[in-house]
């Protein structure tokens, strides 16, 4: 199993899942790629979970809020690149003409991350790693 610490400036580190129904796509994801988990509190009342591939971070998953349905948002996959600064990235993403959708805030001591849309409307979130640099598996099936 390759592993990995660290991600460069640019490269995807984070796959994560938001979904209406976090125990079904659990299962799913377990039985399709052979990945195991672990909890983490999140918000009050909800619950972060880890997918891990033999020991390694590899994904993650969360319940969508119920506010998330009402104003339309359905079960999506996230993408997160590593970057050095979430904060001058999110002011380049503006300058370029992109939109910075949730503005850049602390992930507990995990990281700094950002969310922001390409100018055709594209999704990504930003990461600057701190105690969490992303997932931990690097070229491996699963």
């Amino acid at each position: 199993m390759r592993g990995t610490n660290r991600h460069e400036p640019g490269c995807f580190c984070w796959p994560e899942l938001a979904t209406t129904d976090a125990a079904a796509a659990r299962n799913f994801y377990e039985e399709l790629f052979g990945w195991t988990h672990r909890d983490a509190p999140a918000r009050p009342g909800t619950t972060y979970t880890i997918f891990t591939l033999a020991g390694h971070d590899a994904a993650a998953l969360y319940s969508l809020a119920e506010s998330h349905g009402e104003r339309g948002v359905s079960p999506h996959w996230n993408s997160y690149v590593a970057v050095a600064s979430a904060d001058a990235s999110a002011a380049a993403a503006a300058s370029l003409g992109g939109t910075v959708v949730t503005e850049p805030f602390d992930v507990g001591t995990n990281g700094r991350m950002a969310v922001v849309k390409d100018p055709k409307g594209a999704v990504l979130c930003l990461w600057e790693a701190k105690e969490h640099p992303g997932i931990g598996v690097d070229g491996e099936i699963g």
